[in-house]
């Protein structure tokens, strides 16, 4: 994905018969994806399309928004899986200490042992807290819990690294 771009989240489902789309959002407080009256969608992170809100909503406790020029529900519907995306400088500036995930993709993780787990794919959010997804040398997927002050003890950005009170054998078996 190019730095241009900050996923903030996926277009879900339909949802009624006026092609509206289910959001799921990673922005903190989820609410703030809603704040961009563009987005630009991609279902492979490559080809950005930008798109206009019409309009957006809480619903049920999750988000559904109309976009422009979406008025068939069959259009709708192939726009679902799509990465959102807003174009970096579009961002609030952060201050010390603060940093968005994206940035911490590509990052290595590093146990207190000094042990190269793998990089970080994407940080993610199930529920409980935050997970990195990580990609290991032997090309495995492992989920490291993102929980500061806790496993992660120190980004070093400069380094390219993330240190995480973490052992390797906690994802083995």
């Amino acid at each position: 994905m190019s730095e241009e771009f900050v996923v903030l989240g996926s277009l879900g489902a339909t949802f009624g018969v006026k092609a509206w789309l289910k959001v799921n959002s990673y922005t903190e407080p989820k609410a703030n994806i809603l704040d961009f009256p563009s987005w630009y969608i991609s279902k492979d992170g490559n080809d950005w399309k930008e798109v206009m809100l019409d309009d957006g909503k809480v619903h049920s406790n999750k988000f559904v928004v109309k976009l422009s020029e979406v008025d068939d529900m069959d259009e709708a519907k192939l726009l679902t899986g799509s990465k959102i995306a807003v174009k970096r400088h579009s961002l609030t500036e952060l201050g010390e200490g603060e940093h968005y995930w994206c940035d911490l993709e590509g990052l290595s993780l590093i146990n207190l042992s000094g042990e190269f787990l793998g990089t970080v794919l994407s940080v993610n959010n199930f529920g409980a807290n935050d997970v990195f997804e990580i990609e290991t040398e032997a090309k495995k997927t492992i989920y490291v819990p993102y929980i500061k002050d806790g496993v992660v003890k120190e980004i070093l950005f400069d380094e390219k690294k993330i240190i995480v009170d973490w052992e390797r054998s906690f994802n083995e078996g």
